[in-house]
């Protein structure tokens, strides 16, 4: 189906700095981004549920179609690979030991298997500009927002550690490349964190009765660790693949690299290990752990409980 939607960029051009210093210009910068980043990761939340890939599956054609990935050997070869010796590059000291770990998460099974887009990036979404509807606190959802290039997407994805912790990992890299005074920066930062509170609170797995579940503590647990070597993963490949796009100098470039090894560390080699190291994680990251309720800005009216093995 094909729908005039009017004139919409998409995302990295309202992510830009001409966007982002219009935004400032109309004194609307922080709440016109956060609102548009809680809109999207409540829509995710919904599209990453088990009632989603019900729906998806009552229809045994559309089920059989949607069941396979087209890009698993690809991205097993584009960005898995590749990365013991983009890591090297910048002197990553145990490379071999955090390739061997992005490996084995990347064969391993689906911890929820949920209907993903499969490709998420600012680059798959068109997003009405401030130009052709400036923002409004008490009526912003009438914003044109599409999501586009679902050619990947299928009912055996993953949600939070896929589509989300790759959409974060390009909007790491954009926020690193931006001037941390300039609006640019104020924009990307505040969509991040409206991107994770709206996910967050929506998400299924983070409901009174999942938390509670047989298992619901674990699965939670697994899917953080997976979500940071996703998200660690995919923050090294951006500095290749769109190294040109940061214009950034190579200390920004190396300090990006050294971001991504990190939360592939933290993750640790299994979820004990890696709540060994979660209150550095917690002190560090404003993103991932946001998307569990455990960040140090929980959504809310939410209360902190910190994880604990199970």
């Amino acid at each position: 189906m094909i729908e005039d939607l009017g004139p919409l960029g998409t995302l990295w051009d309202l992510l830009s700095d001409e966007s982002c210093a219009l935004a400032e210009e109309m004194d609307f910068l922080d709440d016109s981004y956060w609102e548009l980043g809680n809109r999207i990761g409540a829509f995710f939340a919904g599209l990453h549920s088990g009632d989603t890939v019900k729906k998806i599956t009552t229809d045994d054609a559309v089920a059989q179609t949607l069941s396979h990935s087209l890009t698993h050997g690809l991205v097993h070869d584009a960005a898995v690979v590749p990365l013991l010796e983009r890591m090297k590059k910048y002197g990553i000291a145990n490379a071999e030991k955090l390739q061997a770990r992005v490996s084995e998460a990347y064969k391993a099974p689906a911890i929820l298997e949920r209907f993903a887009l499969g490709d998420c990036h600012p680059g798959a979404f068109l997003v009405q500009g401030w130009r052709e509807l400036p923002f409004s606190l008490e009526g912003d959802g009438a914003r044109t927002v599409a999501v586009i290039d679902w050619e990947f997407s299928h009912v055996k994805g993953q949600g939070v550690d896929g589509d989300i912790a790759q959409l974060l990992a390009s909007l790491y890299c954009h926020l690193t490349a931006s001037n941390v005074d300039g609006p640019r920066w104020t924009g990307t930062y505040s969509f991040m964190q409206g991107l994770s509170n709206g996910y967050g609170k929506a998400a299924e797995f983070n409901r009174k009765e999942a938390v509670e579940s047989d298992g619901g503590q674990r699965t939670r647990l697994q899917l953080l660790r997976s979500s940071m070597i996703l998200y660690g993963r995919e923050i090294i490949n951006q500095v290749f693949e769109r190294e040109a796009a940061w214009a950034a100098n190579e200390a920004t470039l190396t300090e990006m690299v050294a971001e991504g090894a990190l939360y592939i560390d933290l993750a640790g080699g299994d979820t004990d290990e890696m709540l060994k190291n979660f209150e550095r994680m917690r002190d560090h990251d404003f993103f991932l752990v946001n998307l569990f309720g455990w960040g140090k800005q929980e959504p809310e009216g939410w209360e902190y409980t910190p994880p604990v093995p199970v």
